[in-house]
């Protein structure tokens, strides 16, 4: 029978599965082992990732997640995408008590996943003889991670709590969690570490919460995008791993399709191992010139269409401005444009700037980063514009446009200037 991982494809685009190499986070990988193996006193043993969709973030807690594993942690890994975080905490706890006999014999990449969280537990999970005090029925998640914390401070280990997506937590329940690590690992110094992953604009939400003192002490690590150096060494190893082969300017027509974002290069990879049918045949440019082609598509789909739907209108309505100035997008030629106030274009630039989704220049000119690309805003443009003008029955204004060379495309009558698009 023919061995199926000669052939399977080394690069993985799928959301948060750990690559054969974190391409571009080495520093940040010492970091945080650092940090860990440090103990409670070293404010890296309670981190936050921040960056950009397809930066890396998940990839980055599950390559921490297994490292903890591997040294003999238990680790609990939940998500704050839906509400309901403290039960999925408890759970979790329960679900590591309810394993712990026998646990010596067990395999060490054991755990559960389900209900919104997952468990891994390291061989010899036991920790000892003694079992963990009993958990009561009146005990909060305070009481069951404090629990869980102690009998592992007597057996000399640890438990990593990891939250992905916690810019998108409950407020209330994401408070609450912080006063609980901030008595548990802050205050009584209890092996507990605490790892979360969320986008930029934490920055200006979670993380400047002053009734949350506790993400005050974390340790703060932005997702570092990718050199084109960093690029062309990973797809370089990548192919190598997998006992492909690619020729040199098809390996930098690939990592300058990849651009600063690791998922780019595992799209990227990904299409150019499959077109090019390696590891049988080496990866040429024309395959890459074409997996740099599908990889956009699929950026677009899975990255682009989903950040341009979580915006609010307001943020929605400055990026169709800045995609109809296109390169004469300035500051002053937004708000020429825009019915808001100024302190609502100076809110929603801080905010799309943290998102990684517009950039601001030396000479004051606002531009689309790539991440959330304008052909998705235009295609919202053309859309809207068929409905509130074609379906309501309402007639174009049309008024003539010379410097657009083009009609006023609003309602007859509408307030503020004119537009094109």
């Amino acid at each position: 029978m023919a061995d199926l991982n000669a052939t399977r494809n080394p690069f993985v685009p799928g959301f948060g599965v750990p690559p054969s190499e974190m391409v571009g986070r080495s520093d940040l990988m010492r970091d945080l082992r650092e940090g860990l193996e440090s103990g409670p006193r070293d404010e890296r043993y309670t981190s936050v990732l921040l960056g950009t969709r397809g930066s890396g973030k998940t990839a980055t807690l599950n390559a921490v997640e297994e490292n903890a594993q591997k040294a003999g942690w238990l680790v609990m890994s939940v998500d704050a995408s839906t509400g309901g975080l403290p039960d999925r905490i408890i759970q979790a706890v329960a679900w590591a008590r309810d394993h712990h006999e026998g646990a010596e014999i067990a395999d060490p990449d054991a755990g559960h996943r389900g209900g919104g969280y997952s468990v891994r537990l390291p061989m010899g999970f036991g920790w000892g003889a003694s079992q963990p005090a009993p958990a009561r029925p009146d005990w909060d998640m305070r009481h069951h991670l404090a629990g869980l914390a102690s009998h592992a401070a007597a057996s000399g280990s640890g438990v990593l709590l990891t939250v992905d997506e916690i810019h998108a937590g409950n407020r209330e329940e994401i408070r609450r969690l912080a006063s609980d690590l901030q008595h548990i690992t802050k205050r009584d110094q209890m092996p507990l570490a605490f790892l979360a992953a969320g986008l930029s604009v934490l920055e200006y939400t979670l993380l400047s919460d002053m009734r949350m003192t506790f993400f005050q002490r974390c340790a703060r690590f932005a997702m570092p995008p990718l050199t084109l150096a960093e690029a062309v060494g990973g797809l370089r190893r990548t192919v190598r791993l997998g006992g492909g082969q690619i020729d040199d300017d098809a390996l930098l027509a690939a990592a300058e399709a990849t651009g600063p974002l690791p998922y780019k290069l595992q799209l990227v990879g990904h299409h150019a191992w499959t077109v090019s049918a390696a590891p049988d045949e080496p990866i040429n440019l024309s395959d890459c010139r074409l997996a740099a082609t599908l990889a956009a598509e699929d950026f677009k789909q899975k990255i682009a269409i989903p950040a341009w739907d979580d915006l609010c209108r307001s943020d929605q309505e400055y990026l169709k401005i800045v995609v109809s100035l296109g390169d004469a997008a300035t500051r002053h030629g937004i708000a020429s444009l825009a019915s808001a106030e100024a302190s609502a274009l100076s809110r929603s630039e801080r905010r799309l700037r943290a998102l990684g989704y517009v950039g601001l220049s030396d000479d004051g000119t606002v531009s689309m980063t790539g991440i959330l690309t304008p052909d998705v805003v235009q295609e919202a443009i053309d859309t809207e514009a068929g409905y509130t003008i074609g379906a309501t029955g309402h007639p174009r204004c049309n008024a003539e446009m010379p410097r657009a060379k083009a009609t006023c495309v609003l309602r007859a009558g509408h307030t503020g200037r004119h537009r094109s698009k």
